[in-house]
């Protein structure tokens, strides 16, 4: 149980068993963000319906679970103009 992690469908789909991706800016091959190691502000940072990456692990994360399909920033976008995005929760991660 200690091993599993909480993930949505959406996120979960595309990453499948992949444990990394190519970096587009270096062509080599970068692991994804690990929520239990890595510091979420470190990577990226919210801007409007958006995630931005900081880092190449930001990026290939980022692009791999597709962070930033229309979908998913229109219904963050909504989230946000109702007070509910980020959560009091998120934000907590977002600066730990």
């Amino acid at each position: 149980m200690e091993n599993l992690a909480t993930a949505c469908f959406h996120c979960n789909r595309h990453k499948g068993s992949d444990v990394g991706s190519i970096a587009r800016t270096t062509g080599e091959f970068v692991r994804f963000f690990n929520p239990r190691t890595d510091r979420w502000g470190d990577h990226f940072y919210v801007s409007g319906g958006r995630i931005e990456p900081l880092t190449v692990i930001g990026e290939a994360t980022s692009r791999i679970l597709d962070f930033n399909h229309p979908d998913r920033m229109l219904h963050r976008s909504l989230l946000a103009n109702m007070g509910r995005y980020p959560t009091t929760e998120a934000l907590a991660r977002m600066k730990e």
